[in-house]
């Protein structure tokens, strides 16, 4: 909880809410992937459009979500 603590007080990091139109996109690459994590499937949205890289301590489910996605793993 500490490193997510500090990397949330990053000027760099940026912290989304879920809105409707992020909820349809949710869903759909929930269904798409198969998977079922929420919070997961909105970093991948929210990261996307920014092409920005994603960072995660879940690299295997953050691919099922997007193959191609830039992750960097801690």
């Amino acid at each position: 909880m500490a490193r997510l603590s500090r990397l949330i007080r990053q000027p760099k990091t940026r912290l989304e809410s879920l809105d409707g139109p992020d909820a349809t996109q949710v869903g759909l690459l929930l269904a798409s992937s198969g998977t079922i994590d929420i919070a997961d499937a909105h970093v991948v949205i929210c990261a996307l459009p920014q092409d920005e890289p994603i960072i995660t301590s879940d690299p295997e489910d953050l691919r099922r979500l997007n193959p191609d996605a830039e992750l960097i793993v801690v």
